[in-house]
């Protein structure tokens, strides 16, 4: 297929873009983590069907939006567990933000569970294997949704604009073999007529 040598370069640069924002202080809450991760799956099927020279189906949107997603959960993951490691209540601060952005008030018991989660989670492999597992889950869901709707989305227009370009393909019936040229040339040679004597 024609457009695998566009994945490779969807998958990075979409995942690094997804991982990148989504570590974000202002966009890390979980809301927002989710929509920035179905917009980019929307995003990696519009590069995709941008550069296609094929047409572009949802398997193919579904996994763009996955692998990108996927890159973008690594990426996520790095930071956040790097983050939690240089400043262990973090996480407990992230979590209390999350409940502020729903309106919701954390139970005390809550709070005792996320001091003993804490301590409990000093080691850097554990916190690496945890947000790995949950972010790659999450990330990769929500991508692979979001490559499925930019199919939807883009590839009616995107087809119409590859079909502009392609030269229009004459058929058989229309192609007239060319007429066969002479192998000598030949000269014809007209007598001329003798003058009448008066």
């Amino acid at each position: 297929m024609a457009n695998q040598k566009y994945y490779l370069k969807i998958f990075l640069l979409v995942g690094l873009g997804v991982g990148i924002l989504s570590s974000a202080p202002i966009l890390s809450l979980g809301s927002c983590c989710c929509r920035g991760s179905i917009a980019g799956g929307i995003f990696s099927s519009w590069l995709l069907c941008r550069w296609a020279e094929e047409p572009v189906d949802y398997g193919q949107g579904t996994l763009v939006g996955l692998f990108s997603g996927l890159v973008g959960g690594i990426i996520f993951s790095f930071f956040k567990a790097l983050g939690f490691y240089l400043n262990p209540s973090s996480l407990k601060y992230s979590l209390e933000r999350s409940f502020e952005f729903r309106g919701m008030e954390p139970p005390p018991e809550l709070e005792q569970f996320l001091e003993q989660l804490t301590s409990a989670l000093a080691h850097p492999l554990w916190i690496v294997l945890i947000t790995s597992f949950f972010s790659l889950l999450i990330f990769a869901i929500m991508t692979a949704l979001g490559g499925v709707l930019g199919v939807l989305i883009f590839e009616p227009r995107f087809a119409v604009k590859r079909t502009m370009k392609k030269p229009p393909q004459l058929t058989v019936s229309e192609t007239k073999p060319a007429p066969p040229e002479p192998s000598e040339k030949t000269e014809l040679y007209f007598p001329r007529k003798e003058k009448e004597e008066e």
